[in-house]
């Protein structure tokens, strides 16, 4: 993720998306000053372990409220460990979400092994 792609990095790439993603999310979800729970949101960061990076699945008031989240490269990529972490995440999620919407994931990657 750190290699160059285009004018910048791919991290710079995903940052970029995920900001984007998130501003979106924060304008569907204000009425007025007030940003309502409209979404609930979960995140890891992976290379050869995953990081939870919001502790959990938490609502996009709280996303907003911890501030700016920029990712960084590190080493190799383990991409099915984050799909395990996806798969237990939503194993302890999809009980408590009877009539609400199905969720969403959203996997960014270089595609790159190693």
């Amino acid at each position: 993720m750190g290699d160059k792609f285009e004018d910048s990095t791919k991290i710079a790439h995903v940052n970029l998306a995920l900001k984007d993603s998130l501003k979106v999310m924060v304008r569907r979800s204000t009425h007025g000053d007030v940003i309502s729970p409209r979404y609930r949101l979960g995140m890891a960061a992976y290379s050869a372990s995953v990081t939870d990076v919001l502790g959990g699945v938490t609502t996009i008031l709280e996303v907003v409220r911890r501030g700016r989240l920029v990712l960084s490269p590190t080493s190799i990529t383990e991409t099915s460990l984050a799909f395990e972490w996806a798969r237990d995440l939503l194993s302890v999620e999809l009980p408590e979400m009877q009539g609400h919407p199905a969720p969403m994931i959203c996997h960014l990657t270089d595609g790159r092994e190693g």
